[in-house]
């Protein structure tokens, strides 16, 4: 009686393609890890320009600045073209205090990430009042804290 050959692979040769795998996943994983950093910093950067310019044009068409939290933003509306739009439909997120951000707005500066809004200057920023780590990589000349963007 002979023998059919069987199909299918080794024990040896699924651990060889399982070091293998392992070994690529340890160069390739550290490589990856804070890549996103700088897209983080510039989205925040973006938004902050956005929050700031959405407060401009509701002291533009209301002729005053937004309660102290905000909220006037989101529930208020204009005239856009015969039809009423709201200054904004949700708040932006900022990304630097977390994975994935946060959109709260504060009254007063700390390090707890969103926003921080003083409604005596109608002036926005990021409410995270501390300098970004050398890990964050930031360019020489560029202000490392994001409270003063």
């Amino acid at each position: 009686m002979t023998r059919r050959p069987r199909a299918g692979f080794t024990l040896i040769e699924i651990l060889l393609v399982v070091v293998i795998l392992g070994i690529l996943m340890a160069v390739v994983i550290p490589m990856m890890i804070g890549s996103d950093r700088p897209a983080k910093i510039t989205a925040t950067k973006a938004n902050l320009q956005n929050m700031r310019t959405v407060i401009t044009q509701f002291y533009t068409v209301k002729n005053r600045y937004p309660d102290e939290k905000l909220n006037e933003i989101l529930s208020e509306t204009y005239s856009a073209s015969g039809k009423k739009k709201r200054f904004l439909k949700r708040f932006p997120k900022e990304m630097l205090s977390s994975d994935r951000g946060s959109n709260k707005i504060h009254n007063s500066l700390g390090k707890s990430g969103g926003w921080y809004y003083d409604d005596g200057s109608a002036e926005v920023s990021v409410n995270l009042d501390m300098e970004l780590g050398d890990e964050w990589d930031m360019p020489d000349g560029v202000e490392k804290n994001p409270s003063k963007w």
